[in-house]
């Protein structure tokens, strides 16, 4: 009688250490066959000896043939041509994902790739608008317009045909609304955007939930502080993103860059970009100030990623980091094409 009770004891405490065992990784078991799929690619990311060789290149064919073995191996030798491919390449990537992952998943990339897309309905709408012919190569699935939708927007005969091709799509009522000129149609875009991002983060049932929320608000942040270093450039007023961390009153109609760095002075943001200000103020390049974000983003993903090796959130820090290598190689080869020294092109990458 006391084995059997010693017994029943032993199974009653493997069960509740198997529950708690099931409870905890629970969130992550969707995730287990993409999570593999993508660590056995992981050899494809950009290390400091590949970004050096990359660096070091004499040419764009060197380049070129130095991108071997990577996620941006292209057979494009013209510059152009080459941060077309290398766009495609990062979609992709996107798209491949999306097909491995549970439907949550599938939702938060469509999400982020909103920016993109919108990227890609703003020159769609703009070229036939102005009658203008398109491109093929600016036009691309990233999210949640398919190949056979966006052709079909291509093809369209007339302005008319076109907008009626966005009946069935989330951006029916943007496209259906009379505009009088493309910038006030980019400006609802602009708006359209900033409230479906923050709509469906708000709706977002996924595990790792506020660190994913967190990512994406540093990612609008890094938008409109950019978006506002542009309109001091061009000294005109632009539609900036609702959601992040940053109080968008803050960016607005600012008139130099000293402003807008006093503005941002008590965020997360003001230590990284004042490190960058002296290059910028030597070159008036904006790029040292988004290279400068992108850094401390990544930093802050990788760093919470440690902690969180499977899941949604591991896919999400896998994405970003692919996201930084087209940004170094869209770095490197116009620095190759432009004749820029070697320590300049290091001081502009994104370690």
């Amino acid at each position: 009688m006391q084995e059997i009770l010693i017994i029943g004891t032993v199974l009653t405490g493997l069960i509740i250490i198997l529950a708690y065992i099931y409870i905890a990784v629970k969130p992550v078991l969707p995730y287990l066959y993409i999570n593999t799929m993508l660590q056995s690619r992981s050899g494809k990311f950009l290390s400091k000896k590949k970004l050096q060789s990359l660096i070091e290149s004499k040419n764009l064919n060197e380049f070129v043939n130095n991108l071997t073995d990577t996620f941006y191996e292209v057979d494009d030798t013209e510059l152009e041509s080459m941060h077309h491919a290398f766009t495609h390449k990062y979609a992709e990537l996107l798209t491949e994902i999306k097909k491995n992952t549970p439907k949550e998943f599938t939702e938060l990339l469509n999400t982020y790739a909103l920016l993109a897309e919108s990227a890609i309905i703003r020159y769609l709408y703009r070229s036939k608008f102005l009658g203008k012919a398109i491109d093929d190569t600016y036009v691309y699935e990233v999210g949640t317009l398919s190949k056979y939708q966006l052709s079909a927007m291509k093809s369209a005969v007339d302005f008319a045909e076109f907008k009626a091709m966005f009946s069935p799509t989330i951006y029916r009522k943007l496209l259906l609304t009379e505009h009088k000129s493309v910038e006030e149609f980019e400006n609802a875009m602009d708006l359209f955007i900033s409230d479906e991002i923050e709509n469906r983060l708000k709706q977002m049932k996924i595990a790792n939930k506020k660190l994913i929320r967190d990512l994406f608000k540093m990612i609008i942040d890094q938008h409109n502080i950019m978006t506002a270093f542009q309109s001091i450039i061009r000294q005109a007023p632009v539609q900036l993103m609702k959601g992040g961390f940053v109080d968008i009153k803050l960016l607005e109609d600012v008139k130099s860059a000293n402003e807008l760095l006093e503005k941002i002075e008590n965020t997360i943001y003001s230590t990284t970009l004042n490190e960058v200000k002296s290059s910028y103020e030597k070159t008036g390049r904006t790029a040292y100030f988004e290279i400068a974000l992108e850094r401390l983003i990544l930093s802050i993903a990788q760093k919470e990623v440690m902690s969180k090796p499977q899941g949604a959130f591991s896919i999400f820090v896998f994405i970003l980091k692919a996201r930084q290598d087209k940004q170094n190689v869209q770095i490197i080869s116009k620095g190759i094409e432009a004749g820029l020294k070697i320590d300049k092109i290091e001081e502009m990458i994104i370690w």
